[in-house]
């Protein structure tokens, strides 16, 4: 679609080359299938950034259990079987895209919230010799992403999280792949007003325990 042909032709722009290739992240076959293609472009792979996702939110009680496998299938099935594919490559990089949701909780994302958690897990448990393990909690961002729309964009300015513009999404995660340490960062713009409030959500008793470590956008 016309979003997928800017980024190609923007990265192309930019002096690299891109490639789009259709596959389904839950599917080990089909990622297979196009590694296949980009070591066929390109030779060896040198990283790996798993960014895929489903959302489908709603109140727990009106969740089907195909929706909640969808989301997890797409987060946790697709780090399993992109370890699984890549096996024996010497990445300089694995990274997960994880949300703030695996931390805070957002409403009408349980399921979601908890793919994410078990993202942050999956890095922090994964050795994978020299190769640099992460997963990042992003903060929404604006204009791109699964949260673009307005709806979402209220609901997280209401909470203290000002959607990140992609300039500096992009920043920031050139940042993180450079941070030699910690399995689990953060990627967030705070509300000054509401930063000691949320960071106290952080480590309330009935959350995770831990902040992780954090990226701020310049």
């Amino acid at each position: 679609d016309a979003g997928r042909r800017v980024v190609v032709v923007t990265h192309d722009a930019a002096g690299g080359e891109a490639r789009y290739v259709p596959a389904d992240a839950s599917d080990r076959d089909s990622l297979a299938r196009a590694l296949g293609v980009a070591r066929d472009a390109w030779g060896e792979v040198h990283g790996v950034i798993h960014a895929a996702g489903v959302l489908a939110d709603a109140p727990l009680g009106q969740r089907t259990p195909e929706q909640a496998l969808a989301v997890r299938a797409a987060k946790v099935r697709g780090a399993e079987h992109l370890a699984a594919v890549t096996e024996g490559e010497d990445l300089d990089f694995f990274c997960l895209t994880s949300s703030l949701s695996g931390w805070l909780g957002v409403p009408g994302q349980a399921d979601y919230g908890a793919a994410n958690a078990a993202l942050d897990a999956f890095a922090a448990t994964y050795a994978r010799g020299r190769t640099r393990v992460l997963s990042i909690a992003w903060g929404p961002w604006r204009e791109v992403g699964m949260v673009r729309d307005e709806r979402y964009q209220r609901r997280f300015r209401a909470m203290g999280l000002r959607p990140l513009a992609p300039i500096s999404g992009g920043e920031a995660l050139l940042a993180a792949l450079a941070t030699p340490e910690g399995a689990n960062l953060a990627v967030l713009d705070l509300d000054p007003g509401r930063e000691a409030a949320l960071r106290a959500a952080f480590r309330r008793p009935s959350g995770r325990g831990t902040i992780p470590e954090e990226v701020r956008p310049s």
